[in-house]
């Protein structure tokens, strides 16, 4: 397996999600079908949510490693299929959210886990069902899984069960209280953006409710009639720890409760604060499964239960070669092989790449870079196609050091490597506020004031959106999906060995201590083993294009230089490199030969009969250990221990050699409980091992089976005098040796080709030929390739060496007749290489920014273009200050590639008739600045660069102007005009302030009137004048000059407002703007004579005049809206661009970053604030500094 073998640590069951619910689709397109999966899946809030604001068709494959979680979602949402009047929806809530239940809930639950185990017999009975065509179960074992869970919440349980069920409730929820030591952020972040002062009480009270109840009813009476524990929180045979979190509550939109609405449906009833707020998640989740019900044939949900890292690797593999299984098994604690068997797999029926993945908080469970390497070739090659991560960590770690951890290594160059485009690290723009996170989090000493001393730090929350990296042809449509890049293998073999690095590091900073000999060689490999490492170098060698041979020789023979240094000597990676297809048959014989790992070999006084004759010996085979259950005792007890959390187990191999023993670790090891039979010869490729699995595990009476690869030269040094060893190591614990026999004289030792169950090796197959574009397709009549330089101090890309081979007869004459060859931006990303005026030209996308201005075009003047285009690196946004939201064209129709779509009819209306309601939103809407930014405006002497500037005049436009001034001032109408001429050039009518739920902010639902010749703007301002002055309608259009490099953002921002919400029209093939000039926006029009004939600020006119877009009575007060403005303009939402968080670590004074100096930047010990390399650029920054310095 791909995740380390830990033992002592019972999973953790989360029945119930503790972040809010968000929009799966919300980077997709409105009018698409969609492929989602979603791995880690936990409970359904997320498909609900979407599936209730977004009711496209769609196909949502579900993957979570604990079979009670995917029982629970299929029986709730069949629950909904069939509560067709909604008369359960009391029940429903309570089945799936209270520990506790009443009779009547207790009896649907059971009635309906009756009706699904008679209808889940066979494969075929559940499709034939009339839940089969819209629950489905990706193979037989899921369906086995849950189908037993289904059976057991049927059980009537008395005496002695009755009693251990009550204790596991109790015992979870005294454990859930005695985590509570902090404010309930969680929560907290379920009111986002209203964070109030009643919020935190109110919200606190209501988890301790929970964790003293089991439930959310607040009225006492229907409390006391909830008696019977509920089986839905059940895991069976697991021994799986429940984690009560604090409650449901956090899965909800909690802010409608603190926000006034303009339809508030509470507002009349006379409730308590806490009552209103569960009344909030209690009627959300009616209006989820309401609309699921409604809209269940337009969406068709795959089940599966098993690691995510098995079966991403799974379906790629069938994806690839049309097989079921990747030869992995379903989860690390189980010898049964994921085997996709599913009918719709089978007939090919599943999607096996996606527009959406969702990955959950799998990043703080799993090796996060393990789990990228896995997913990033499901990921459609599309500019929507989206991959989210999601991260809750203690606040002892920077943002930055966080992305770090997750790709094991600086981000730039190991997301060129996974093939992904981390968008918020380039573009510094996010939909969500995390100012809002640092406004309700609390200093530490605080805490321990308020809470105790055994406070903690609050979790920091971080969700990061992943895309392919741009890649469009000369036409800038369409988007034609990965392209391979080119390294020196020298220098990428300098990266690897960064990565094999920090993989390292992190694994020995997670078993506590610093680097030696002991920790290294038996650190718990927290997350990460040598078959997760070697993964991550198949994926590498599909992606690049190198002498891949020279690479690993060079990269084994950096490696070797740690031998030394107490690392544990890779034996074990060869075996997974070779498996993995990462080194070729003649590789592994040259290491072999060569003993590259300074293995100590002596010609053997006597071979191993056994093995010698074993004719055409595979370079690897597989060891099975047989450990009677007497030997588990000391195991058995660990297991039981839930303090052992952090221990995991190894085997060994002990070869005697001239100097002493020689030990051979093998962390990869793969374990289960059950009886071993064989078929075949021993010592041949025909001999096989399979298992029967005990399915009492740890409480059973089986032995324990224990298999790992390893290079089968390993077993002729010495065989019979070797010894093989199963071990545990734990954090801060001295190994020891559960189990240790001869080599080859035990019985309980069998050596085969392929592990136990499986048919063949292990497979990580990394991208396919088919993801990436064929290099004559990206300017038709050149072979077109990128290749990076890299570092060899840092291990970081530097430069980029972009190349056209010229094949076309007439573009190799127009070079030959070209003056100059020049190169210039179109984006971060993209460049155009010209042969002059009127002659051909060529485009070229790169995997990262690239620095502008700074590009070099050379030609041969025969056949061939060069181009070097320096790596922008870190914080490379700031020399493209207008990138901040970017749309593409994709076959003709605009796509949105970093800002969320929605449909501006689900989010609610917030009123702004009582602003002393609205004190929340001053907090909310200036957490658009950075606190480098919010410094700048008390200072503008700390701007490094007038880039910076532009974007704050942008943020500043919308936050003060546009958001506060219809707030807070009456706004109803601004025109934007250019401080250079005083020309207009848009008007923006605010018709009202929505909640945008899924990414828990605000958005502005405007028309905008593009100020063009044809809009008579003298007449609507006249029109405007004549308007009765009221609180609705004042009688002036207000005025705001920006300047000509702000307009360049709103010119790019604007068709991603408009597009974003756009539902009731289409835009009009050839004969729209975009798909004429085929960019978005269009390049402007000549300049006019005239105020009223400016810019359109490139916004294509298809939604004009399209009155449907619009709600009645859109613009209030203005009676004249639909004869004089509505036929000139188009819906907009408008939404503030947050910043990055992991964009701050940085020298306040030099602008250096981590990256840059090879250590970890120092915060200002005074205020926190800002951070500074050395102690010298702290003392010149204290002039421009100690004015704000608190």
């Amino acid at each position: 397996m791909l995740t380390p073998a830990r033992i002592g640590s019972a999973p953790l069951f989360h029945p119930v999600g503790n972040t809010p619910a968000v929009s799966l689709t919300q980077q997709i397109p409105p009018d698409r079908p969609v492929d989602i999966l979603s791995l880690g899946c936990g409970d359904v809030r997320h498909i609900l949510f979407t599936n209730y604001v977004d009711g496209r068709t769609m196909d949502i494959t579900c993957c979570d490693i604990q079979k009670a979680i995917i029982a629970r979602n299929v029986l709730l949402l069949s629950l909904a299929i069939d509560d067709e009047d909604g008369k359960n929806d009391e029940s429903i809530w309570a089945i799936y959210y209270h520990y506790t239940l009443d009779t009547n809930s207790l009896d649907l639950l059971r009635a309906q886990s009756k009706k699904l185990y008679k209808l889940s017999s066979t494969m075929h009975d559940w499709e034939q069902s009339e839940y089969g065509t819209k629950l489905r179960f990706c193979d037989s074992a899921t369906l086995s899984d849950v189908r037993n869970m289904w059976k057991s919440y049927d059980v009537k349980r008395e005496d002695d069960d009755a009693s251990k069920v009550e204790k596991y409730f109790s015992t979870a929820l005294e454990k859930g209280m005695a985590l509570y030591t902090s404010i309930p952020v969680p929560d907290i972040r379920s009111a986002f953006p209203a964070i109030v002062e009643d919020a935190t009480k109110s919200l606190d009270d209501l988890s301790k409710h929970f964790l003293k109840y089991g439930t959310t009813e607040l009225n006492q009476n229907i409390q006391r009639e909830a008696t019977h524990p509920n089986p839905m929180f059940l895991t069976l045979d697991d021994g799986a720890v429940l984690v009560p979190g604090g409650g449901p509550l956090t899965s909800f939109h909690l802010s409608p409760a603190f926000i006034p609405l303009e339809q508030d449906t509470q507002s009349s009833q006379k409730k308590t604060l806490p009552e209103k707020i569960v009344r909030t998640a209690r009627m959300e989740f009616s209006q989820w499964i309401e609309s699921y019900r409604k809209r269940s044939d337009g969406i068709t949900l795959r089940f599966l239960v098993g690691d995510a890292i098995s079966f991403a690797h799974t379906l790629k593999r069938q994806q690839t070669i049309t097989t079921e299984s990747a030869n992995l098994y379903r989860y690390q604690n189980c010898l049964q092989p994921m085997v996709l068997d599913g009918p719709d797999y089978t007939s090919g029926a599943a999607p096996l790449s996606f527009d959406v993945i969702e990955t959950s908080s799998l990043c703080d469970v799993l090796g996060p870079q393990t789990l990228l390497v896995a997913i990033s070739p499901l990921l459609r090659s599309h500019a929507a196609s989206v991959l989210y991560t999601e991260t809750l960590e203690s606040d002892h770690y920077s943002y930055y050091d966080k992305v770090i951890e997750i790709l094991c290594g600086e981000v730039p160059t190991l997301s060129v490597l996974l093939g992904l485009f981390p968008v918020e690290y380039w573009t510094n723009t996010s939909p969500l506020s995390y100012g809002d996170e640092e406004e309700a989090s609390m200093p530490l000493d605080k805490m321990k004031e308020t809470y105790g001393p055994n406070a903690r730090r609050v979790e920091k929350f971080l969700r990061m959106c992943w895309k392919r990296p741009p890649c469009v042809n000369r036409s800038s449509s369409p988007c034609l999906g990965l392209m391979k890049i080119g390294f020196n293998p020298q220098q990428l073999a300098v990266a690897l060995y960064k990565v094999h690095e920090e993989i390292v590091s992190e694994n020995t900073s997670k078993s506590g201590g610093h680097p030696n000999a002991y920790s290294q060689s038996y650190a718990v490999w927290y997350r990460y083993n040598y078959a997760a490492f070697a993964s991550f170098l198949r994926l590498v060698k599909t992606r690049t294009t190198c002498d891949w041979d020279l690479v690993m020789r060079s990269l084994m023979g950096l490696i070797e230089k740690e031998t030394g240094k107490g690392i544990v000597q890779p034996i074990e990676l060869i075996a997974y490199l070779y498996m993995f297809g990462v080194v070729s048959t003649d590789v592994m014989k040259e290491w072999e030969s060569q003993s590259i790992m300074e293995q100590p070999v002596l010609a053997p006084s006597k071979k191993w009969k056994a093995m010698t004759s074993w004719k055409d010996v595979p370079p690897v085979v597989c060891i099975t250990l047989e450990i009677p259950r007497k030997q588990l005792a000391t195991a058995r007890i660990m297991n039981a221990d839930k303090n052992h959390a952090l221990v995991a187990m190894h085997c060994r191999l002990d070869i005697p050699n001239h100097t002493g023993p020689s030990e051979n670790t093998f962390q990869v090891c793969q374990f289960g409980f059950g009886e071993v039979s064989t078929t075949g010869t021993p010592f041949t490729n025909g001999f096989n091992i399979s298992v029967s699995e005990d399915s009492q595990g740890w409480d059973g009476k089986s032995p324990l089976i224990v298999s790992f690869y390893v290079p089968s030269f390993v077993l002729f040094l010495k065989p019979q005098n070797a010894e093989v060893a199963c071990a545990i190591h734990g954090l801060k614990m001295k190994p020891f040796d559960l189990y240790k026999t001869a080599l080859d004289k035990s019985g309980k030792v069998r050596i085969s080709r392929y592990a136990p169950n499986q048919t063949g090796f292990p497979v990580a197959s990394g991208f396919a030929s088919e993801d990436f574009v064929s290099p004559g397709d990206i300017n038709p009549g050149t072979d077109t390739s990128v290749a990076a330089v890299i570092d060899k101090k840092t291990g970081q890309v530097s430069t980029f060496n972009g190349r056209f081979n010229i094949e076309s007869a007439e573009y190799r004459s127009a070079l030959r007749e070209a003056s100059e060859v020049r190169a210039s931006n179109i984006s971060p990303c993209e460049i155009s290489v010209s042969l002059g005026k009127g002659k051909p030209s060529f485009a070229l996308s790169f995997p990262m920014f690239v620095v502008a201005g700074t590009l070099k075009a050379m030609s041969d003047k025969s056949s061939s273009i060069g181009v070097i285009a320096p790596a922008a690196g870190y914080a490379g946004w700031i020399r493209y200050p207008s990138f901040m939201y970017t749309t593409y064209l994709e076959n003709g129709e605009p796509v949105n590639w970093n800002i969320p779509y929605l449909d501006l009819d689900k989010c609610p209306v917030i009123s702004t008739e009582d602003r002393s309601q609205l004190g929340w939103l001053k907090s909310h809407t200036t957490s658009v600045f950075s606190r480098q930014e919010k410094d700048f405006e008390k200072d503008d002497r700390l701007l490094r660069d007038g880039r910076e500037q532009i974007r704050i005049n942008f943020k500043s436009t919308l936050c003060y102007t546009l958001f506060h001034g219809f707030a807070f001032r009456n706004l109803r109408a601004l025109q934007l005009s250019s401080q250079d001429d005083g020309k207009a050039h848009m008007l923006l009518l605010p018709s009202s302030m929505r909640l945008d739920l899924s990414n828990r902010t605000i958005v502005l639902d405007a028309a905008i009137v593009p100020l063009h010749a044809g809009v008579p703007l003298s007449a609507i301002r006249k029109s405007f004048q004549s308007q009765p002055k009221s609180h609705h309608a004042p009688s002036q259009i207000q005025d705001h000059g920006v300047s000509k490099d702000e307009l360049q953002i709103w010119k790019r921002a604007l068709p991603a407002y408009v597009e974003r919400c756009r539902r009731s029209w289409s835009h009009r093939g050839p004969g729209c703007a975009y798909v004429g000039a085929g960019a978005v926006p269009p390049p402007p029009p000549p300049p006019p004579t005239s105020l009223e004939g400016q810019d359109s600020l490139s916004l294509c006119t298809c939604g004009h005049g399209q009155q449907q877009q619009f709600p009645p009575r859109y613009v209030k007060g203005v009676d004249w809206w639909e004869d004089d403005v509505a036929k000139h303009a188009v819906r907009a939402a408008i939404s503030l661009p947050f910043p990055a968080p992991f964009l701050e670590d940085e020298c306040r004074a030099c602008s250096r970053n981590r990256e840059m100096i090879g250590r970890d930047l120092l915060p200002c010990d005074r205020c926190m604030g800002v951070r500074y390399c050395s102690e010298k650029c702290q003392r010149d920054d204290w002039e421009k500094h100690k004015s704000i310095c608190i």
